[in-house]
């Protein structure tokens, strides 16, 4: 569950900088905030537009971050997949990760399970995340 949690935190972080950035920007372009000097103006643009744009980015980027959790006879398969780490967890014990910035193909990830059952998880580009069990699409996920 501290995964969940840390993107909730993720998304909460850039979604009230986010918010911080467009009230700036309406307290700016509605005349309210008064710059007199034209280089400070213009330099205040820069800064508000650069600030507003990088926020949003991330801000986008974070509701891609994906975490989920699945239940398979008795084992809990965690997959997570962040900004640059990627990784299984099976009951609070990482099986496999994968670390990059930035990749132009899927992740894969694979461990074996106590019983002998092997597992695949494949993260696309997106932070879409697919697991495989035994070479079978796995969908039981924990709620």
């Amino acid at each position: 569950m501290a995964e969940k949690s840390r993107l909730l935190v993720h998304r909460l972080i850039w979604g009230i900088l986010l918010i911080i950035a467009a009230f700036i920007s309406f307290l700016f372009w509605s005349g309210n905030l008064d710059v007199t000097d034209e280089v400070a103006f213009v330099i205040l643009i820069y800064i508000i537009l650069t600030f507003d744009s990088v926020t949003l980015v991330f801000f986008i980027a974070s509701l891609l971050l994906t975490c989920k959790i699945y239940d398979y006879n008795g084992d809990e398969i965690i997959v997570y997949a962040g900004w640059y780490h990627h990784y299984i967890k099976v009951n609070g014990e990482k099986a496999d990760e994968h670390n990059t910035i930035f990749t132009y193909t899927a992740i894969n990830m694979s461990c074996t399970l106590d019983d002998g059952a092997e597992v695949w998880a494949t993260i696309s580009m997106t932070n879409r995340i697919s697991l495989k069990i035994n070479n079978r699409l796995y969908n039981r996920v924990k709620k």
